[in-house]
């Protein structure tokens, strides 16, 4: 039975951690790893101090073994820490991000820096979503870069980048393992990203790099960036995981906003936001661009 300093702390637990779907393919003890995983990143208890194997064991009606196995794959990951004869840690928050064209330094901020490991820096032709951002036409020979970003060693998204080849003649690996952007900083008059949100699920690629579950909540950013010409230098997609990172909008707010004009003249005090209807077949060609197969 719990104690009551367990039922406190597991008031804020949803009843659905012990709700394990036992026929399904993904073993419970990953299962229960995403489960903990959601809880840490939103973790509001006052202490860090984190669950036993003894109450995780009663949570999920698990064995001890498997209540193990999902709590030192977090500590693997980062997210949580043992200590002898004291017990386990909270040391991984989400992470939350604005909507900037520089990334990193949020990280940095937040005391999590963020190392780039390229994976790949080679031409390929352009998949016809990317194809589309860059003005360009479909299958055209583009630079891709694939990166993947750790924070704190921690696996936490997945970079796609796609450079028109008469743009990338001058820029390197070096460049790609840094700041992608410099480049066309130095060259070209820069004038506005455009940036969008959407949810997706893990394939093969995310369950290979990220060690996520196939089929496991992601958050997928995908941009373009644009001189003040309207040429498009670079589009792409970063995929991250959900349970890791959130978005956050600063919204400045004044009676001139409410005004229609203002939202197409100010550009630099107002963030728009678009709601987007996608047909269904427009949802089945997207994914057959889509970089993760």
């Amino acid at each position: 039975m719990y104690d009551s300093r367990m039922q406190h702390r597991s008031d804020e637990v949803s009843e659905d951690a012990a709700l394990l779907d036992r026929d399904s393919p993904i073993p419970l003890y990953m299962q229960i790893k995403q489960y903990l995983a959601r809880q840490i990143a939103v973790w509001g208890q006052r202490s860090d101090k984190f669950f036993t194997d003894a109450e995780l064991c009663e949570m999920f009606g698990v064995s001890r073994m498997t209540a193990r196995q999902a709590v030192q794959e977090l500590v693997d990951e980062g997210m949580l820490k043992r200590a002898r004869g004291i017990g386990t840690f909270v040391v991984a928050r989400k992470v939350e991000e604005q909507l900037t064209p520089v990334i990193d330094d949020q990280w940095n901020a937040a005391g999590r820096p963020i190392d780039l490991d390229l994976l790949a820096y080679e031409m390929q032709p352009c998949p016809t979503g990317f194809a589309d951002d860059l003005g360009i036409a479909a299958g055209a020979p583009v630079r891709y870069v694939f990166r993947l970003r750790k924070a704190g060693g921690v696996p936490i998204a997945l970079d796609h980048r796609y450079i028109p080849l008469a743009l990338a003649t001058e820029h390197t690996q070096a460049d790609a393992r840094t700041r992608i952007l410099r480049p066309f900083f130095e060259r070209f008059e820069m004038s506005h990203a455009e940036i969008r949100l959407e949810a997706t699920t893990a394939g093969q690629q995310e369950v290979r790099w990220l060690g996520l579950a196939l089929g496991a909540p992601l958050m997928m950013r995908r941009m373009r960036y644009l001189t003040a010409e309207g040429l498009a230098v670079l589009a792409g997609c970063t995929i991250y995981r959900a349970d890791l990172v959130r978005y956050s909008i600063h919204m400045p707010l004044s009676r001139d906003t409410l005004e229609p004009a203002a939202l197409g003249n100010d550009k630099d005090r107002v963030v728009r936001l678009r709601r987007e209807m996608v047909a269904p077949e427009s949802l089945a060609l997207e994914g057959a661009a889509n970089p993760r197969s």
